[in-house]
C-alpha cells in the first residue's frame, strides 16, 4: 500500500513540476530561453559562491552575507515549489490514502531532498575536501545543516522561514564581530526559535475610507506577491554588494544587473496587480473609482522604478546608469501596461543591448 502511495506522490510531483515549467515559459518566454541556455553558467556561479562561504577576501562578514544570500535564495526557491512539493491541491485526498502521518512526511521529504539543488551542491563541495580541510571548515558543515533545517521549515511554515531570513540578517549586522562558526550556531538557534512563532494573519479587517486604505487592504489580502519580491530584491542587492566588495572593477556590472533584475520583478508585479485588479473592475466602475484606482496603480509602479534608480545611485554610485535605467523602466512599464505578452522580449532586448553600450 505504501509503495502505491509513494508512486502516486512521485507522479504528482513530476506533473506539478512540468506544469510549473510551462507556466514559466508562458510568463517569461524569451527570458526562459535565455536562462535555459545560461544554466551551466548559473551552476558555476553557485559553486563559486559556495567557495566564498568557505573563504572570502572580505573576511567572515562577507562569508556570513554570502551564506545568508544562499539561505534567502533557497527560501524563495521553495516558496515557488511549495505547492508542487506538497501537492496541496490533493492534500486532503492524500490524507485519506495514508494510513499513517509518516507516509505523508516521507513522501514530502523525498520530494524536498530530490529538488534541493542547494544542498546537493554544498555536499558536492564538502565531499571534494580532505579530512583536514573538513576539520578546518566546521562552519560550512553547520551551513549544510542549516540548509536542511530551513528546507523543512520552508516546506511546512513558509512564513516562519521568511521570519528567519529577516532575523538572520539583523543578527549578522549586530553580531558582525562574532566568528563565522558562532554566527552559524546563532542561526541554528533562530531556526529552532522560528518553530514556536505562531503564524500571523495579515488579512486584518478595517474600514476602507480612502484610496490609501484601499491599497493597504489590497496588499494585505495579496501580501505574498509583494513579500517574495521584496525578499528577492534584498537577495539581489546583497549578492551584488558582495560582488562589488570582492571585485571593485565589476561595480558597474553589479549595479547593472541589480537594476535590471529588480526591474523585472517590478514589471511582473505590475502585470500581476493589473490581473488581480481586473477582478474588481465592475465594482470600481459602480463607485466611479475605476480611473482613480488605475491612476494609483500606475503611480505606485512609477514610484517603485524611481526608488530603484535612487537605490542604484546610492548603493553603487552609478548616476549615469541610474538615469538611463529610469527611462528604460518607464518604457518597459508602458509595454507592461499595454502589451504584457511582449514584456519579457522588451526587457531582454534592453538587458542585452545595454551590455554593448
Amino acid at each position: 500500500m505504501f509503495s502505491a502511495f509513494y508512486r502516486y506522490r512521485s507522479q504528482a510531483f513530476r506533473y506539478e513540476i512540468s506544469l510549473l515549467s510551462q507556466q514559466l515559459k508562458q510568463l517569461l518566454g524569451f527570458l526562459f530561453m535565455l536562462l535555459a541556455s545560461a544554466l551551466p553558467g548559473i551552476v558555476l556561479l553557485i559553486f563559486m559562491s559556495l567557495g566564498k562561504v568557505i573563504k572570502a577576501q572580505g573576511g567572515e562578514v562577507v562569508q556570513a552575507w554570502v551564506a545568508w544570500c544562499f539561505l534567502a535564495g533557497q527560501t524563495l526557491y521553495f516558496y515557488a515549489l511549495n505547492h508542487a512539493l506538497l501537492n496541496t491541491k490533493q492534500r486532503s485526498f492524500q490524507r485519506s490514502l495514508a494510513q499513517n502521518s509518516w507516509w505523508l512526511w516521507l513522501a514530502d521529504a523525498r520530494n524536498l531532498l530530490l529538488s534541493h539543488v542547494f544542498i546537493w551542491c554544498s555536499l558536492f563541495v564538502l565531499l571534494s575536501m580532505n579530512a583536514v580541510q573538513i576539520k578546518q571548515n566546521s562552519p560550512f558543515i553547520l551551513f549544510i545543516v542549516l540548509q536542511l533545517l530551513l528546507g523543512f521549515l520552508s516546506l511546512y511554515r513558509m512564513q516562519q522561514s521568511v521570519t528567519f531570513c529577516f532575523l538572520a540578517a539583523i543578527s549578522s549586522v549586530y553580531w558582525s564581530e562574532l566568528s563565522l562558526f558562532a554566527i552559524m550556531v546563532s542561526w541554528c538557534f533562530i531556526t529552532l526559535l522560528c518553530l514556536f512563532i505562531p503564524p500571523i494573519s495579515w488579512q486584518s479587517r478595517f474600514s476602507v475610507t480612502d484610496q490609501r486604505r484601499l491599497w493597504l487592504s489590497f496588499y494585505l489580502h495579496h501580501y505574498q506577491i509583494l513579500l517574495w519580491r521584496m525578499a528577492c530584491i534584498l537577495v539581489i542587492f546583497s549578492a551584488m554588494c558582495v560582488l562589488a566588495t570582492e571585485r571593485a572593477d565589476m561595480i558597474y556590472l553589479a549595479g547593472y544587473f541589480s537594476g535590471f533584475l529588480t526591474l523585472l520583478l517590478l514589471l511582473t508585479l505590475h502585470i500581476e496587480v493589473k490581473k488581480i485588479a481586473k477582478d474588481y473592475e465592475l465594482f470600481l466602475l459602480s463607485l466611479n473609482q475605476a480611473w482613480p484606482f488605475k491612476r494609483m496603480r500606475l503611480l505606485s509602479s512609477v514610484v517603485g522604478c524611481t526608488l530603484l534608480t535612487i537605490a542604484i545611485f546610492v548603493v553603487f554610485g552609478q548616476g549615469y546608469l541610474a538615469i538611463i535605467l529610469w527611462w528604460i523602466s518607464i518604457m518597459c512599464l508602458y509595454f507592461a501596461e499595454k502589451k504584457p505578452e511582449h514584456i519579457a522580449l522588451v526587457w531582454g532586448i534592453y538587458l542585452v543591448g545595454g551590455l554593448f553600450i
